[in-house]
């Protein structure tokens, strides 16, 4: 093989490298810069937990409302304070299921941050969100999304802590997407 030809094999596997390194550096680069776009939602969404109304409206959910009020009432009538209790909690955990389904956060993730949460909340709300589908204005896809996302992540809370836990010994870093 003449030099020349080696010349040429040895430009052509320099700008092939070139051009794997640029691909892998870019693609890095956005994930970076979407990860970045989101921590500040995902920060402010979970400083919803500071809130002591939020912490108030989820303890009574899950533990008073059924012993106060029938879940053959629904949701709409049931009075003001259980129905704000209800929406806040409700679409508060929401908003995760969809960050999630939306791929902005990882799933397991979520499920590691808000641990039982979702589940036992889920189980507190389900009688009344379901007769509210069948008498309310809202219809069969009220907090349908929340509902699914509590029915794939029941019992996975204890495994995705441990897991997150895990990475965090050893010295592993945790993207969001």
């Amino acid at each position: 093989m003449s030099s020349g030809a080696i010349l040429n094999l040895t430009a052509i596997a320099i700008s092939i490298t070139a051009v794997i390194t640029s691909v892998w550096f870019g693609l890095r680069q956005l994930r970076i810069s979407r990860e970045a776009n989101h921590i500040p939602v995902i920060a402010e969404l979970l400083g919803g937990f500071r809130d002591v109304d939020l912490c108030d409206h989820y303890v009574y959910v899950c533990t008073k409302l059924r012993e106060e009020h029938s879940p053959d009432l629904g949701i709409s009538g049931l009075p003001r304070p259980a129905r704000k209790a209800i929406y806040d909690i409700a679409y508060f955990l929401q908003t995760f299921a969809g960050m999630s389904s939306l791929g902005i956060v990882k799933e397991e993730q979520v499920v590691a941050m808000l641990h039982r949460r979702i589940s036992r909340a889920w189980s507190a709300m389900k009688p009344y969100v379901e007769k509210e589908r069948e008498v309310g204005a809202a219809g069969p896809y009220l907090m349908v999304l929340l509902e699914e996302f509590a029915a794939r992540t029941d019992g996975d809370g204890d495994q995705a802590v441990q897991a997150l836990l895990e990475r965090t010994r050893n010295g592993q870093t945790s993207h969001l997407i």
